[in-house]
């Protein structure tokens, strides 16, 4: 039983992901990862990028403040900034994970551009029986497709009910708590809406904020991934939870102003959210 992991450069994986990737390590669960190259063209404009949001982010960790904006063009770029927030916390709970470095002892191999024919060529040479998606991206049927039995994805949310990035907070936005958890499902070709193979619902306590239950979805999806893992490298099938005729919803990142409003609001939700 071959398990891969499909994943960017570790100094841009933020720390739950690094976190993730150690403790399967640690279990022997991963037996190879493949690093995509998440930089277009030349890369330098990106790199450039990374390095300015890696020196606001340190500023942020060395005074515990957010620096201001004057300039309009900044707004998304602060908006990724205080996304970001939650760093300090995570780095005092996953330790040496937020190293910037992948686990020793794992072989490593170097694709191109995460659906380009270099990276499925690299991983139909590996031949898994499991590829596990984390932080890589998007990925297109090429590269889903290669692993004999599918390809995981840890998703911070309860899925298909809320799907994209940030789903915990949007949660918190609208007072929707059975958002609220965490899923490891395969990947299809939609965002978030494959089978089901692991869920678990976080219990949303008074004070609760967006960064306390993020952390507490990593760790009980590590769990829920290693159950994962395990039972898949047994040769075990897990019969997906029956989804079929839930509504779903598709958020991504949010805007200052969105996270301003939450926490203003002491975490109560803002809004309630209505279906189009």
């Amino acid at each position: 039983m071959k398990r891969v992991l499909l994943t960017k450069e570790p100094e841009l994986l933020p720390p739950e992901d690094l976190y993730l990737i150690h403790k399967a390590a640690e279990e022997r669960l991963l037996d190879a990862i493949v690093v995509v190259d998440s930089l277009k063209g030349d890369g330098r404009t990106q790199r450039r990028f990374f390095d300015r949001l890696k020196a606001v982010v340190e500023r942020i960790r060395e005074r515990e403040l957010v620096a201001t904006v004057k300039e309009r063009r900044d707004a998304r770029y602060m908006a990724r900034v205080r996304q970001q927030s939650y760093i300090r916390r995570t780095e005092s709970l996953f330790g040496g994970a937020t190293a910037g470095s992948f686990p020793e002892g794992v072989e490593i191999k170097r694709g191109g551009a995460i659906n380009s024919p270099l990276t499925q060529s690299v991983l139909e040479k590996l031949s898994p029986d499991i590829l596990w998606q984390c932080g890589a991206g998007i990925l297109k049927p090429n590269i889903f497709n290669i692993p004999n039995i599918g390809t995981l994805n840890v998703h911070h949310g309860v899925a298909p009910e809320i799907r994209g990035c940030k789903s915990i907070f949007w949660g918190l936005y609208y007072g929707r708590y059975d958002w609220i958890g965490v899923t490891v499902h395969f990947i299809d070709e939609g965002l978030d809406t494959g089978p089901v193979l692991a869920q678990e619902r976080l219990n949303v306590r008074p004070g609760d904020d967006f960064e306390k239950l993020y952390i507490e979805a990593t760790k009980v999806g590590l769990q829920l991934l290693l159950q994962v893992l395990r039972l898949l490298g047994e040769g075990k099938k897990i019969q997906p939870l029956r989804k079929n005729g839930v509504t779903s919803v598709y958020k991504s990142s949010f805007r200052v102003v969105h996270y301003r409003q939450l926490a203003n609001k002491h975490w109560l939700p803002v809004e309630p959210y209505r279906y189009t």
